[in-house]
């Protein structure tokens, strides 16, 4: 009896594992079939966003629900008026006039009559802010005049409130007087650029 050493196989690579030895369990001289091994499946395709925040794109923060802000339809569709973080309005008699809601997230430095006037976290108003609504997350330096009026926790307002309808949320800063009007008229916003220009004589 003559013990046999470890054997060489000298098949080419692509046939050497086509076929392996049986287990001891087998019938002597058996042949083993390899179970072909499923294929590596491929990572689930990430959300744009996701994907984009571990670019280093967008940062992560950003994934989460941000506060209220424009959509870019709203803006393309002139339902909305944006005066950007990187902008800055100043001027002697500076008014800004809009018929459209307005968002402010730069800096202003003169009087805003709108619709709807929302000052972001970012925006800054030195001036009087007139409007049907308004909505501070920001600073307002000045006089804020509407029927419904809401502070919201990161909001810093030193000036008089002129107001039908006032919310304020607890952060919120406010140094001022509030005075509550019966008549809407006495905070109704000047939309008409003339009457800015050519004020009514008394």
């Amino acid at each position: 009896m003559f013990n046999r050493g470890p054997t060489s196989d000298n098949r080419p690579p692509e046939l050497q594992n086509l076929f392996q030895p049986a287990p001891a369990s087998a019938e002597p001289g058996a042949l083993v079939t390899p179970v072909p091994q499923p294929a590596p499946m491929a990572p689930s395709p990430m959300p744009a966003s996701a994907a984009e925040a571990q670019a280093g794109q967008i940062s992560s923060g950003a994934l989460r629900s941000p506060r209220p802000r424009a959509s870019a339809a709203e803006a393309q569709a002139g339902q909305i008026s944006i005066i950007g973080a990187d902008l800055m309005i100043l001027g002697e008699k500076i008014t800004v006039i809009t018929k459209a809601r307005l968002l402010v997230d730069g800096e202003v430095r003169g009087d805003i009559n709108g619709k709807e006037v929302i000052v972001g976290q970012t925006g800054r108003v030195t001036g009087t802010v007139a409007a049907h609504s308004i909505e501070v997350h920001g600073h307002v330096y000045g006089a804020v005049k509407a029927q419904a009026v809401t502070l919201h926790p990161t909001s810093v307002v030193e000036g008089d409130i002129f107001n039908q309808t006032l919310k304020i949320s607890e952060g919120a800063v406010f140094d001022g007087r509030v005075r509550r009007v019966k008549d809407a008229r006495e905070v109704e916003p000047i939309l008409d650029p003339a009457m800015i220009s050519n004020p009514p004589t008394t």
